[in-house]
């Protein structure tokens, strides 16, 4: 999946975001529901308290391929937008993203974090 932005309405651009975004939650939740359900994450929080295997558990814990895909393509737009308008085509499409959802709107800005001139 490649979002180009050229031609792309800015409602629609905000609405693919947005949509991207309810990809990710969708994602850490069905791995929050599995972390409940899963007995072995007892025994890896146990031995992250003893200090043991710490860089295995935290390698296992986050394994988020929908989010980090997702986090790829909306970084590739964030840069598309600094190229075609720069830092204030950024902000306006942020704006627009916020105002609809602001769960979404939190995300864009620490995924744009450092793309072009965004710094959250």
């Amino acid at each position: 999946m490649m979002i180009r932005i050229n031609g792309m309405s800015d409602d629609k651009l905000v609405s693919e975001i947005i949509g991207l975004h309810f990809m990710v939650e969708a994602e850490r939740e069905s791995m929050d529901h599995k972390r409940k359900h899963d007995p072995h994450i007892g025994l890896m929080v146990e031995w992250m308290i003893k200090g043991e295997i710490v860089n295995l558990v935290c390698s296992s814990l986050k394994s988020a391929p929908v989010e980090d895909f997702v986090s790829t393509v909306v970084c590739l737009i964030g840069l598309q937008l600094h190229v075609s308008g720069g830092f204030d085509r950024m902000k306006k499409i942020a704006d627009m993203v916020d105002e609809k959802s602001m769960p979404a709107g939190e995300w864009l800005s620490v995924t744009w974090d450092e793309v072009g001139d965004w710094y959250h």
